[in-house]
């Protein structure tokens, strides 16, 4: 007889491929999660490959952290795709959606504003925040912007507002709940404290606490194990004159000063040859085009001085009268792609002053030596005991400082900033100077 081969049904066919596409939208989820994540916008090397890093390039620099919804929605639909639910994702759903993200990347800008050097809401939620801000004010915008989204979520998801009301009103007071739960158990759990009982010794494996002499030592229990009850009990006498703490005497160190030379600063390296002259030409047209980035966004001001620095070239931007400070702080990312700059920073305003400085990386940085900043006259000249060389401030000037001044010293700053570098001129810094 012929062989009869079993051909799948057509329902098991569309489940089947119902659930290679649930599975396949939440790996996609899972993909710009990681590439999200794992963003950086000075480091290519994402944990999601080249496609990652432009993927995430792309979400982050146009709607900032909101980017992170990208994902939480595609995992959504995967989860649902691969239950089978019939969501609505019809032309209204897909207007939810932008709608979701355009909103939510306005409301974080509103919120936080900067994070890691950019605007929180991408370029779209700040452009957003800005022409709210503008023609309703700060309140109108959180009060337009919860609302567009609150009704998008709505959409989306399918549920009324008064339901998503409920349900997030419901997990507010969970939360509440166990917060308050955990804080009436940590307050019950009080530590109980044996007065007069001195430290915990480890004897053999076991620990055996030791009590004062007045207190006659409790009989070991009968269900002890055979080897605990062959062990001898631990006394404890009175502490007497031989038994009280003996405080060692710091031994004096006596120097012969009279013996004793500074090291040269020829120890140290000598300064790589520098190129003083400054490119005039290149710093004005550099200027030039950060006044016209500055105009196209309606920021209206000049450039009144230009400070290069071994490092970074400072540019004093005053404003026009009537021009916030805000509004110049928000192009932090625009204006570094319009001068093709490695990193920019804007600190704004100057203290004592009514400008705004914007710090642009240089092209080629020059070498800041420890010999030089230690022979500056800052440094051979100061009267402080413990004399530190920092390095050089943004115009180039050499900064030192006084350690013994310094209650608290604080050494902070991202990888590859310079707190090794940091430290070991904190330890080479006073032997020039000081004797033991």
């Amino acid at each position: 007889a012929p062989r009869l081969e079993e051909v799948p049904a057509p329902g098991k066919m569309q489940t089947l491929g119902r659930e290679v596409l649930g599975v396949g939208v939440g790996l996609l989820a899972a993909l710009v999660l990681v590439a999200v994540a794992s963003y950086s916008p000075e480091n290519r090397d994402n944990l999601a490959g080249p496609l990652g890093y432009a993927i995430a390039d792309v979400l982050v620099s146009a709607i900032g952290i909101a980017a992170y919804l990208v994902p939480v929605g595609l995992a959504a639909w995967g989860s649902l795709v691969f239950r089978g639910s019939r969501a609505n994702m019809g032309p209204l759903f897909g207007l939810a959606v932008g709608l979701g993200l355009l909103s939510g990347a306005t409301l974080l800008q509103l919120l936080l504003g900067q994070w890691q050097e950019m605007e929180a809401g991408g370029i779209v939620g700040g452009f957003l925040r800005v022409l709210l801000a503008d023609n309703f004010g700060p309140a109108g915008a959180w009060m337009i912007t919860g609302t567009v989204f609150a009704i998008s979520v709505s959409i989306a998801t399918g549920q009324t507002l008064r339901g998503l009301a409920q349900k997030t009103g419901k997990a507010a007071r969970g939360g509440a709940s166990r917060v308050r739960d955990g804080m009436r158990r940590r307050r019950a759990a009080v530590p109980i404290e044996l007065g007069g009982a001195e430290e915990i010794q480890p004897s053999g494996g076991r620990a055996s606490v030791r009590r004062p002499a007045q207190i006659p030592p409790e009989p070991a229990p009968r269900a002890a194990s055979a080897g605990a009850a062959r062990r001898a009990p631990v006394i404890s006498t009175a502490p007497g004159d031989a038994g009280r703490k003996k405080v060692r005497r710091q031994v004096e160190m006596r120097f012969d000063d009279g013996n004793y030379s500074l090291p040269q600063s020829s120890l140290l390296d000598s300064p790589p040859a520098k190129d003083d002259t400054v490119n005039e030409e290149a710093l004005q047209g550099q200027a030039k085009r950060l006044e016209a980035k500055l105009g196209s966004f309606g920021v209206e001001g000049e450039v009144i001085q230009i400070y290069p620095g071994p490092v970074i070239t400072t540019y004093e931007f005053e404003p026009a009268p009537g021009v916030k400070v805000a509004r110049i702080t928000r192009l932090v990312d625009d204006l570094t792609m319009a001068l093709s700059a490695r990193s920019l920073r804007i600190v704004a305003p100057i203290p004592g002053k009514s400008v705004v400085g914007i710090e642009v990386s240089n092209e080629k940085r020059d070498m800041v030596a420890m010999r030089e900043i230690i022979m500056g006259d800052g440094f051979t000249q100061s009267k402080g005991h413990l004399e530190l060389a920092l390095g050089h401030d943004t115009t180039g000037l050499p900064v030192c400082a006084d350690l013994s001044k310094m209650p608290h010293l604080l050494v902070a700053g991202a990888t590859g900033a310079g707190k090794t570098v940091f430290l070991h001129s904190l330890n080479t810094s006073p032997p020039p100077r000081c004797t033991p």
